[in-house]
């Protein structure tokens, strides 16, 4: 990873966001807990028949029984779909604006009647803006990168992090069941943006903070990487921020159209599963959760971290 990248300053400090924000509260004993779970073929896409007994979900380790698993239904509320597009404005150079720019525009090419949408900037650490397809689309017409100077690369993670804190945040009250953001730019912003521990401090709390805003309001992050076929450093989004929300980062990839597709398509194709949650780990900031089948023509994805029960 870059030890230095380019950036004017920030808009907001890592770690902040709405000053009357409250954490939502978390299960208690006996609460039933909820997991999204998208399940899909070897081509991506969605599997309509999935039963209960295809489905295994592991809590720290521990198998869990599962109570139900409801596939949502057209009609269903909790399909309405919410979607926030962050656009990396700060490492990226003139020669991607374009490409970011059409991405951008298939995002909301991509919309329904219905659904919630916004912008963001990395460089205003996820201040919703433009809330319609038309002020959507001027604001993507102006996007551009944005002046420059230097800056330590655990600088810009800070950034990254208080980003999708403050996204979460936002989102708390927002309808629907899934919220889902859309970042285009480098995959190693987005979805590794910790650097090596000899080139920074520490942030595994704000790393940590960041995870638990996502998980205490449902939140799942894409990542799309518009640099195409060898852009990308990484050849796979199966290990990093993306994943850990239940979401995927298409990196080294030139079919953006298709990716934005199947990304809005996951937004309300998707089943809950519900069980009960387990008397321990609960003081845990995160808990791992881990979703199995035994059916070989499907791959099953979630969120891998919950929130647990902290008191301060």
């Amino acid at each position: 990873m870059q030890t230095i990248v380019i950036l004017l300053a920030w808009a907001i400090v890592a770690g902040t966001g709405p000053a009357r924000f409250q954490e939502p509260k978390t299960a208690a004993k006996g609460q039933t807990l909820k997991l999204d779970v998208v399940a899909v073929d070897g081509d991506g896409r969605p599997i309509a028949d999935l039963k209960p007994a295809d489905v295994e979900i592991w809590l720290e380790g521990y198998r869990i029984p599962l109570q139900s698993l409801t596939a949502l239904t057209e009609n269903d509320e909790r399909r309405r779909r919410s979607v926030v597009l962050v656009l990396d404005d700060v490492t990226i150079t003139p020669e991607q604006v374009l490409r970011i720019r059409r991405a951008a525009t298939q995002v909301v090419e991509a919309l329904q009647p219905g659904d919630r949408a916004f912008i963001a900037l990395l460089s205003d650490a996820g201040l919703l803006t433009a809330s319609d397809p038309a002020a959507m689309r001027q604001a993507i017409d102006r996007f551009n990168v944005r002046p420059t100077t230097l800056i330590r690369s655990e600088d810009l993670s800070l950034q990254v992090f208080a980003t999708l804190t403050n996204i979460a945040r936002q989102l708390a009250e927002d309808p629907g069941h899934r919220k889902t953001v859309i970042s285009i730019g480098p995959g190693w912003v987005f979805d590794t943006p910790i650097p090596p521990p000899s080139e920074s401090r520490n942030l595994r709390g704000e790393w940590t903070t960041a995870l638990r805003a996502m998980a205490l309001t449902n939140v799942v992050l894409y990542v799309v990487d518009p640099g195409g076929v060898g852009a990308s450093r990484s050849t796979s989004g199966t290990a990093g921020v993306a994943r850990d929300t239940g979401g995927h980062a298409f990196l080294n990839t030139n079919d953006v159209r298709g990716t934005i597709d199947r990304i809005m398509n996951e937004a309300s194709a998707f089943y809950i599963a519900e069980f009960e949650d387990p008397p321990f780990f609960r003081n845990m900031p995160l808990r791992q959760v881990d979703l199995k089948t035994k059916r070989s023509d499907v791959t099953l994805r979630g969120r891998r971290l919950i929130a647990g029960t902290v008191t301060k």
